[in-house]
């Protein structure tokens, strides 16, 4: 009954382990993706605010029903290259109005192709999640690993002396008749 609670304690720590690189997994491709993106993007320009939408989003709300909201903000920018204007849309939580100055990077080849100092910057640090789920997944499934095999070799050996122990008995009872 013990070990029958231990295997699945080993198995349930081996699946929480691999559910974690699994979600560690997706967000390092989608960032390397996103960061494949942003490499070309290499030369510098100061872009113009030219649009806000200013949102509430609810970030909280506690026993008493009171609901906390923070700002999000949704920008559209335009900057110049060589006489060419080009425009951009940026996602933050951090205050920017209408005709601020934003620092962005673009693709020389493709000016089109923008992203924000901070996105790059984000990007670049690696996200959260990765961090989060992945060395805790990590740790999960070779402690599950490291366990079941001392475990599974417990059983094997187990399973022999009895396999020995019932021949001998046998031998045993054959001898007396």
């Amino acid at each position: 009954m013990l070990m029958a609670m231990v295997d699945g304690f080993v198995f349930f720590i081996f699946l929480l382990g691999c559910i974690f690189l699994g979600v560690s997994y997706n967000a390092a491709r989608r960032d390397g993706a996103k960061a494949q993106e942003m490499s070309s993007c290499t030369a510098d320009a100061t872009a113009v605010v030219t649009h806000l939408n200013i949102y509430q989003e609810e970030i909280s709300s506690d026993d008493d029903n009171i609901s906390r909201y923070r700002d999000k903000y949704d920008a559209r920018y335009t900057f110049t290259v060589d006489g060419q204007e080009y425009n951009g849309n940026y996602k933050s939580y951090h205050e920017i109005a209408e005709g601020d100055e934003i620092a962005i990077k673009y693709d020389p080849a493709n000016p089109g192709k923008c992203f924000t100092e901070r996105e790059v910057s984000k990007n670049l640090s690696g996200d959260v999640r990765k961090q989060i789920f992945y060395y805790p997944g990590l740790v999960m499934v070779i402690f599950a690993i490291g366990v079941a095999i001392p475990l599974t070799i417990m059983k094997i050996v187990r399973r022999i002396k009895r396999k020995k122990k019932m021949r001998e008995i046998m031998m045993e009872n054959q001898r007396r008749n």
